[in-house]
């Protein structure tokens, strides 16, 4: 997934009424949020902030759909 079709991905599920809602709204925001993970003195499991961030459930690794696709872009 390109960076622009993740752009268009997290407004729909923004605006979404059934779906989880992500954290990050932008790319601007996602990318402060991914850098805030990176330079942590820890490490965290990709579950613990990945699936906050783009409002997905931790299922979502396991699986071939569109939001595999978002996170294997971030």
């Amino acid at each position: 997934m390109s960076f622009e079709k993740l752009g268009h991905w997290l407004d729909r599920r923004a605006q979404s009424a059934t779906l989880l809602h992500p954290k990050a709204r932008s790319h601007s925001m996602l990318e402060g949020a991914i850098a805030a993970v990176v330079a942590r003195p820890i490490s965290m499991p990709p579950e613990d902030w990945v699936c906050p961030l783009l409002g997905v459930d931790p299922d979502a690794f396991n699986h071939d759909t569109e939001e595999f696709s978002a996170i294997a872009a971030i």
